[in-house]
């Protein structure tokens, strides 16, 4: 009797313990980021992809962004194709090569499938925002970026 209930307490102890592991899993990553421009400081909350699963799958699939953007993290300096596959909303793409805004790309549609986006020269990071945003905080090249 007792080696059943071990056996049953054992079961449930695994289950809890794959739950916990799952939903920690299954949690997004966000992280403080900011943009300093020549007239302000921006401060941002934005989703972090840094798994080549996260970076693939990016906002596919989302009706809105769930934060103030989605932080790319390249695994080497490259000169990257963003395509818009199974997006439900236009974006601005800030390029950035380890903390400098080096290329913009504004207002990108929800195009056919196979168009892709890259930038004029190697990043390391790509910061996705909605489509607007960088007209409308003022972002140039050149301007400086920080997350923790």
């Amino acid at each position: 009797m007792k080696l059943r209930w071990f056996r049953i307490a054992t079961f449930y102890a695994i289950l809890l313990a794959l739950s916990f592991f799952w939903m920690n899993r299954s949690q997004k990553k966000f992280t403080e980021f900011s943009i300093t421009t020549q007239t302000q400081r921006i401060a941002l909350r934005v989703e972090r992809a840094q798994t080549s699963r996260e970076i693939e799958r990016g906002l596919s699939n989302r009706d809105t962004i769930g934060s103030d953007g989605m932080l790319f993290i390249l695994p080497q300096e490259m000169k990257p194709a963003f395509w818009m596959k199974d997006m439900r909303f236009p974006l601005d793409f800030i390029w950035i090569r380890n903390t400098i805004i080096v290329d913009l790309t504004r207002n990108v549609p929800i195009p056919p499938p196979l168009a892709t986006h890259t930038p004029n020269s190697s990043v390391t990071h790509v910061l996705e925002v909605p489509a607007g945003f960088i007209d409308q905080h003022k972002i140039h090249l050149g301007d400086s970026v920080e997350w923790k």
